[in-house]
C-alpha cells in the first residue's frame, strides 16, 4: 500500500483510520474534507477542489479520506488501495451523533477553522444527521457500483465492516 482511499459514510471514522494509516506508512495525509471546505463553511467550487486534489496526489505515497465525487476520479484512479469502511447505521449514527456533540462542547475546530454548532450541524435542514440518513444506504450502494468502472479494477478492496474488524485489519498490516 502505497496510495490509499479511505471511504465510507459520515461519521464511520474515516478521517482517524486515513491519520491512522499516513502515520503507519510515514506518508502524507489529505483530508478532502478541509480542502472541501473553506473558512466560515464555504464551499471549495469543484474545479478548484479537483486543481488541489490533483496536486496534491503528484506524490510517490499518500493517504487520502472522503467521498467526494469531483475527486475520485483523481484519487481512485491513482490509488492502490480502497479501505470501504462499511459499518451498520446504528455504528455511524452513534459515532457521528458523539463526535458531533463533543466538538460542540470543545469547541473542536475543524476543516480551515470551521466549527460545528448545535444548532446548524444537528438540528438544521443541513445538519449532519439528515446527511447521513439520506447518504448511508446511497453510499453503500453506490461504492460497489463505481467500484465496476474499468477505472477501478486495479484496486486493492478492504472492504470492513465492524470497528472491530477495521481495528483487527489496522493492527496486522
Amino acid at each position: 500500500m502505497k496510495k490509499v482511499v479511505v471511504a465510507g459514510t459520515s461519521g464511520a471514522g474515516k478521517s482517524s483510520l486515513a491519520y491512522a494509516i499516513a502515520a503507519k506508512l510515514h506518508c502524507p495525509y489529505i483530508e478532502l474534507d478541509s480542502l472541501g471546505w473553506g473558512p466560515g463553511w464555504q464551499k471549495t467550487p469543484d474545479e478548484i477542489l479537483y486543481d488541489t486534489v490533483s496536486k496534491s496526489i503528484k506524490r510517490d505515497s499518500w493517504v487520502v479520506d472522503g467521498n467526494y465525487s469531483v475527486a475520485r476520479p483523481l484519487t481512485w484512479s491513482s490509488a492502490d488501495t480502497l479501505v470501504w469502511l462499511d459499518y451498520p447505521f446504528i455504528v455511524v449514527f452513534w459515532r457521528l451523533i458523539k463526535r458531533s456533540v463533543r466538538r460542540c462542547i470543545n469547541k473542536e475546530p475543524i476543516c480551515n477553522g470551521n466549527y460545528e454548532r448545535v444548532k446548524t450541524h444537528l438540528f438544521s435542514r443541513n445538519s449532519l444527521i439528515l446527511w447521513v440518513l439520506k447518504t448511508h444506504w446511497k453510499r453503500r450502494k453506490t461504492i460497489p457500483e463505481n467500484l465496476q468502472d474499468p477505472n477501478y479494477q486495479h484496486l486493492k478492496l478492504i472492504h470492513l465492516r465492524s470497528p472491530m474488524q477495521t481495528n483487527r485489519w489496522f493492527n496486522t498490516f
